[in-house]
């Protein structure tokens, strides 16, 4: 289902993403469907105080960065990362470099749109974290719920597991 209120980018969002159904408000709902009213929203991971490899510290720094959103970006996201960092969304969409520029990118996407995500499952090996996740997005006009994704963090040697920033 679409909403003709969204631009048509988000619209062409939920219906290529839409593979699968949830249960949402009593109704069946594909992936990443738009609904007119907000479900209840949460954030999470798998249960467990490690991921593989991972220490404990770096493990939650992990889940904290996946998971920010609206509430808490300055102290789940910005807080970890480096003044170096690079970040790359999509084939092109997004290349963030600098804690500054992620600043700015942060603060402008929460200000669009409220999101939730959820790790439905992760793996961790040496420095590298992925995690795949559903993601749920109110946008103001609708609701994308249920979009699946996966992300991959990277940590320098150290970076997450020591007592100054992840």
């Amino acid at each position: 289902s679409t909403n003709p209120g969204l631009p048509a980018w988000a619209r062409g969002v939920a219906v290529s993403v839409a593979a699968s159904a949830v249960v949402c408000l009593g109704a069946a709902v594909p992936f990443g469907s738009i609904v007119p009213s907000s479900p209840a929203h949460s954030t999470g991971a798998p249960a467990g105080a490690t991921c593989g490899d991972f220490s404990a510290r770096r493990t939650r720094v992990a889940r904290e960065i996946l998971t920010c959103n609206q509430d808490n970006w300055e102290t789940n996201c910005l807080a970890h990362y480096s003044d170096d960092l690079r970040y790359v969304d999509g084939p092109g969409l997004t290349n963030v470099l600098g804690k500054e520029e992620m600043a700015t990118y942060l603060r402008n996407q929460f200000a669009f749109s409220n999101q939730w995500l959820t790790v439905t499952d992760e793996t961790c090996v040496a420095d590298t974290y992925v995690a795949t996740w559903s993601l749920d997005m109110d946008l103001g006009t609708g609701n994308l719920v249920d979009m699946p994704g996966i992300s991959v963090l990277k940590f320098r040697d150290g970076d997450g597991d020591g007592d100054g920033d992840g």
